[in-house]
């Protein structure tokens, strides 16, 4: 049985879930005036690089890196959003992106870990969900696995 709520009023995780939905929501539509404007002054995306290690992106650059990001593709980069979780004032969000190139497309999932403050975006760190999928959708040289010597 849910409780009862007053009429009109929803849970704060209800609210939170569409604030994420609509926010990402537009930073897939490429809606970057609604996304920043969603987001807190000082918020700075934690996202894996080209090397493999973490970019951070202040929030006045989002837009810039996002389009740069597209060029980088070297074909169509279409994104989505797939699943939202939240709890308290935490969200998970995974996207999921194809990179249309060279007559093939090439899938990954990210995993965003975002931080709530208020109604703003105040923190977010991106993984890749799949790293070798992550990697052939950028082109970037696989990794050795590590062996073990016996």
């Amino acid at each position: 049985m849910s409780p009862t709520r007053d009429e009109g009023t929803l849970p704060t995780e209800d609210l939170q879930f569409q604030r994420l939905d609509a926010l990402f929501g537009s930073f897939v539509r490429e809606d970057y005036e609604q996304f920043l404007a969603g987001c807190a002054e000082d918020l700075v995306l934690n996202v894996r690089g080209s090397a493999g290690l973490a970019t951070m992106v202040p929030r006045f650059q989002i837009s810039q890196w996002h389009r740069s990001s597209k060029h980088l593709a070297g074909g169509a980069l279409r994104s989505s959003v797939c699943f939202i979780l939240v709890r308290d004032h935490v969200g998970i969000v995974v996207l999921t992106h194809v990179i249309d190139r060279d007559g093939a497309s090439l899938r990954y999932e990210t995993v965003n870990h975002c931080t709530l403050r208020g109604d703003r975006l105040a923190a977010w760190f991106s993984y890749p969900m799949n790293a070798a999928d992550y990697e052939e959708a950028w082109g970037l040289p696989r990794k050795a696995s590590p062996q073990l010597a016996l």
